[in-house]
């Protein structure tokens, strides 16, 4: 039989192909503190060596302006003493020592024309490198225009001034190329010591990243010293505060699992001592009466037969009232039974039953969005508690439940009487122990306060609707 199309490991029709594993997220490695204040000098530094060229170039540039304004007039100058007597052509002599003459001057070009456009330069410019054409406009604007200066009237010679400012420009040039080197090394240096110096300057953030690290080894001796930085010592301050409060709550944690354990191990026994010892004679009874019964009935003896299962009839009936009250220790039936809102009011109106010379009082609202089951529980825990307690305890002529939802989906629990319980003054039982320790347990919070008027005790009590939710 030939293969199907879908046979195999090929891909079916519908089926969507396989992406592959996803690729690593990669993270920004962001900058170190010490770097980011180092480029923050550094910038600023930068700034200052702008400005600092800046204000060499404009200086440069009215200076060289002024200066070849100034040699071309002392050029007109000279030349006008040097050939005021001239009246003839220039002869070769002359030419050469009007050279020797002009030979030194600066940003100008001297020229003589011996003849119809034979022009002699009588001064060579410098064989300085000539700098870049963008920097020559930066030193001498294009807009600058200096006039060329002419001398007629020597026979048929003419003697002409133009400026030149390259080498002007060029000795610029140098100064500032010879001078960015120095400024670039002294910025490198400053900054190498800004550096060192933040090393030193941020090892009190040095000191609070380790002690953070070694708070995460769960190391609660560590200690920030609170008078090295002025300027850390508020957070050094809080930060042994908070090892402080998370050693204590540390300690409660530890506190804590050990009495649920303890707790545990005593309802387990509890509930072995009951079956041992209330539940166990009674089966074993029973037992008992079983075996005369079934030798009576092959004896034929009718006679005790009634009386033996009357015995066992109160024999099951003792059992099934101590099963139900084992059932009760573990887990109130009635909620399963009625649910909260009902097992509240049974419970209040079972109180006034039994203590009518006190005035029990519930007010609670509908329940029209039920909690989850171990808040329900707890709740019941709270107000069994509570009442007891006031009962026994108190002395209160007025006891009063509140139980509402508060919003953000929280349910809130007063319990409030007038008796002799203040919160300064009591020092909470095993009862209330237990109790705080299940609400804490489902993200609630638990407080003893003075009741109405300052009177009595109010046990407030916050619990999420749904158990285990994020407190607020």
């Amino acid at each position: 039989m030939s293969p199907s199309p879908h046979d195999g490991a090929g891909p079916r029709v519908g089926d969507e192909p396989d992406a592959g594993p996803a690729p690593p997220v990669r993270r920004r490695r962001s900058l170190s503190l010490k770097l980011r204040l180092l480029a923050i000098v550094a910038g600023v530094l930068l700034l200052g060596v702008g400005a600092a060229v800046a204000v060499i170039l404009q200086g440069a540039r009215q200076a060289t302006v002024e200066e070849i304004d100034a040699n071309l007039l002392f050029s007109r100058d000279l030349l006008g003493f040097f050939v005021a007597d001239t009246r003839h052509l220039l002869s070769r002599e002359d030419v050469e020592r009007l050279s020797r003459v002009f030979q030194d001057l600066r940003h100008v070009r001297v020229s003589v024309a011996s003849a119809p456009g034979e022009w002699v330069v009588l001064n060579q410019p410098s064989g300085d490198a000539a700098p870049p054409a963008w920097f020559e406009h930066l030193i001498v604007p294009a807009d600058r225009d200096f006039p060329d200066i002419e001398f007629h009237g020597w026979g048929n010679a003419s003697i002409r001034i133009q400026a030149t400012p390259d080498d002007e420009v060029a000795e610029v040039w140098g100064e500032v190329t010879g001078l960015l080197p120095l400024m670039l090394g002294l910025l490198v240096a400053i900054c190498l010591l800004v550096y060192a110096g933040f090393w030193f300057g941020l090892a009190p953030l040095r000191g609070l990243h380790e002690a953070f690290r070694r708070l995460e080894t769960d190391d609660f001796t560590v200690r920030l010293p609170t008078d090295a930085v002025p300027e850390l010592a508020d957070t050094q301050r809080r930060f042994n505060h908070l090892v402080d409060v998370l050693a204590r709550h540390n300690a409660e944690r530890a506190a804590l699992m050990r009495r649920l354990v303890t707790m545990q191990e005593d309802e387990r026994r509890s509930i072995a001592r009951e079956l041992h010892d209330e539940m166990g004679p009674h089966l074993f009874g029973l037992r008992s009466r079983l075996s005369t019964l079934a030798w009576s009935a092959e004896a034929g003896d009718t006679a005790t037969m009634p009386e033996r299962v009357r015995a066992m009839q109160h024999g099951l009936e003792h059992l099934q009232q101590q099963v139900r009250r084992l059932l009760k220790q573990l887990r109130p039936p009635v909620l399963d039974d009625l649910g909260l809102a009902q097992a509240l009011d049974g419970m209040v109106a079972d109180w006034q039953r039994r203590h009518p010379e006190v005035d029990w009082v519930l007010a609670r609202c509908d329940l029209t969005e039920m909690p989850d089951d171990a808040v329900q529980v707890t709740v019941y825990r709270a107000v069994q508690e509570c009442l007891t307690n006031v009962a026994r305890h108190a002395a209160a002529t007025r006891a009063a439940v509140r139980l509402w939802i508060e919003a953000g989906a929280r349910l809130r629990l007063d319990v409030t009487d007038d008796g002799a319980g203040r919160p300064d003054r009591l020092v909470p039982g095993m009862g209330l122990s237990g109790l705080r320790e299940r609400v804490v347990a489902l993200n609630g919070a638990m407080m003893l306060e003075a009741g109405d008027q300052g009177e009595g005790l109010r046990v407030s009590v916050t619990l999420p609707l749904t158990a285990f939710a994020p407190a607020d």
